[in-house]
């Protein structure tokens, strides 16, 4: 470039490498090759198809690292040992591609990996040269411009882009295994769409809001992946009951969903993940299939290894605690009693969910239930989520004589946010404790909750963020026995006040005076409320506001051949 003098050169080389890099000239052999090295580096074919997948997603994109892992599993990249184990090998390939600098971290969060533009295009290209091409449409036009025709030597598609309306044509995909189409305003498939799709694998449909009918699924008798979640799906085709080798089926967000057949759950034999919780951008509400017919249907299948549900009615709850299988595979549960149901025994004064052992529990929301406790969490040790709200019976969430010491090393060593709204009654969340991975308390019209469980001499309080009411905030008692070592003319062991408690104060640095209307308040679930797409989006507006700029700066320079110069050296 340096010997390039004009502003149109250089916009034209801006654009260039911005949308197509691999166009520009001696990509390949300057740029590709070199980099080529850390990918020709990696141990095996396992590492290198799974960094070839990851160029799939859009530029920019944050990809959810329990997302991709599922899909590399679906698509048998990854060998199935037991979902726990072969998830533990992606977690392994992951780090493996960070450490040679092909995927990086996005800001702070071990949550998200991305790929640089230079490195996708790469992969991109790799897969061309390979013969397993990927190609990643992001706008109707794209589509027409390549032509559908081009699909059949594809062994990955994804369309992406609200402009991706409808298919006209069908394509004819016999070597695809993973098509991906999100985000678009797809209202349906015609017919034939799928029926030259028997290899496919993945079938990934999330976040096409106005998604409302599908196809026969009779062709896609290889399918192992299907998300259908945040559409607008009315009904799962019956033919869905010839999936027998679906493993992956995720509903979340399926609000007008009312019911499957009954019959397709418990014959979908290899199934190892199901999951239909709301999301932050689709409420879920009650029809009778969702309060018992599924669960029992998911009781019967051998292989389920992991379910998130939805529960509405006390006679769900009931059944869901008498299945120690289902308590056993619960990863995210939903509670939302629609009349404010009694959650306790009618022969024991305990509550149904104190008792049972929830191994891989990740998130726990309670709502609109007359329910004393939820002392049954610290046996969820994987626990990252709780939300309780309008539960008007509630006042406390483990309770003191259950919060040993002994039990203390395991119990909330992964939890990450606390919610709690509309708790009257609520006056302790449990005895003080080390959270070392807690990022969030987000605290709503709880007035009887004037303590935290926080050590506030813990290093790690510098990195949890408080939301909640200011009132609330400075009527706080922090309690903490190491205080009267801190501040021995004072000798209080009991809830400290005034100076100590303005220190208190000061030690969480992020507290945020914020109303539950406000854009960090919780959703659902720990990844609707993380993982919401709505940052890519944030993040790909500030970058065009970048290249605006840099483009602007390039307009506004004068023309003579010495400024151009300058501009250059």
């Amino acid at each position: 470039m340096s010997n390039r003098r004009t502003p149109e050169e250089w916009r034209y080389a801006i654009n260039t490498l911005q949308s197509h890099p691999s166009e520009f000239a001696d990509m390949e052999s300057s740029v590709f090759q070199v980099l080529r090295f850390s990918y020709d580096s990696l141990r095996d074919d396992k590492h290198k198809n799974c960094f070839l997948y990851c160029s799939l997603f859009p530029e920019d994109h944050m990809i959810r690292k329990d997302e991709l892992i599922d899909l590399w599993i679906a698509e048998g990249i990854l060998r199935n040992y037991g979902l726990d184990d072969t998830r533990d090998a992606g977690e392994f390939i992951i780090r493996s591609l960070k450490h040679a600098c092909l995927l990086e971290m996005v800001g702070d969060s071990d949550d998200y990996v991305k790929m640089h533009d230079v490195l996708r295009d790469m992969a991109l290209w790799l897969a061309l040269v390979k013969e397993n091409k990927i190609f990643v449409f992001e706008n109707q036009e794209s589509i027409k411009k390549h032509g559908i025709a081009t699909w059949k030597e594809a062994v990955r598609i994804s369309l992406w882009g609200r402009s991706v309306k409808l298919f006209s044509e069908t394509p004819f995909c016999p070597r695809l295994l993973t098509f991906v189409v999100r985000q678009t305003s797809v209202e349906t498939f015609p017919s034939p769409f799928f029926q030259s799709m028997h290899a496919m694998k993945v079938l990934d449909l999330s976040k096409n809001w106005y998604l409302t009918t599908l196809p026969a699924m009779l062709e896609m008798i290889n399918l192992q992946y299907l998300n259908l979640s945040d559409t607008d799906i009315e009904e799962l085709p019956i033919m869905a009951s010839s999936l027998t080798k679906l493993r992956f089926l995720l509903l979340d967000g399926t609000r007008k969903l009312k019911a499957i057949p009954e019959g397709v759950i418990s014959i979908l034999s290899s199934l190892h993940v199901f999951s239909r919780v709301p999301t932050r951008n689709r409420e879920l509400y009650f029809h009778s299939f969702w309060n018992t017919t599924l669960l029992r249907e998911l009781e019967c299948l051998e292989d389920l290894q992991e379910i998130s549900v939805t529960l509405f009615t006390v006679d769900a709850v009931f059944l869901f605690k008498s299945s120690p299988k289902l308590r056993g595979c619960v990863k995210r549960l939903v509670i939302k009693c629609e009349q404010g149901e009694e959650l306790h025994s009618p022969n024991a004064s305990s509550s149904v969910l104190s008792t049972g052992c929830f191994n891989i529990l990740h998130d726990l929301y309670i709502n609109n239930c007359l329910i004393k406790d939820l002392t049954c969490l610290r046996y969820a040790t994987r626990l990252r989520f709780v939300f309780a709200e309008k539960c008007p019976l509630l006042v406390e969430i483990i309770a003191n004589e259950f919060s040993s010491s002994s039990e203390a090393p395991n119990m909330f060593k992964n939890l990450k946010q606390l919610n709690f709204r509309d708790l009257p009654l609520l006056k302790s969340i449990c005895r003080v404790m080390h959270f070392p991975t807690l990022e969030t308390i987000h605290v709503d019209n709880c007035p009887s909750l004037t303590k935290l469980p926080l050590d506030v001499f813990n290093e790690n309080n510098s990195r949890i963020s408080i939301l909640g009411d200011k009132e609330w905030w400075d009527k706080l008692e922090w309690e903490n026995s190491s205080s009267k070592v801190s501040y021995p003319s004072m000798h209080q062991t009991a809830p400290v006040s005034g100076l100590a408690a303005q220190f208190c104060s000061d030690n969480f640095p992020h507290f945020k005076a914020a109303g539950w209307w406000n854009s960090d308040a919780p959703s659902y679930t720990y990844e609707a409320t993380k993982f919401e797409e709505r940052a890519d989006t944030e993040k790909l507006r500030v970058a065009r506001m970048v290249s605006e700029a840099a483009l602007k700066y390039i307009n506004d320079l004068t023309y003579s051949s010495n400024e151009a110069k300058q501009f250059v050296d």
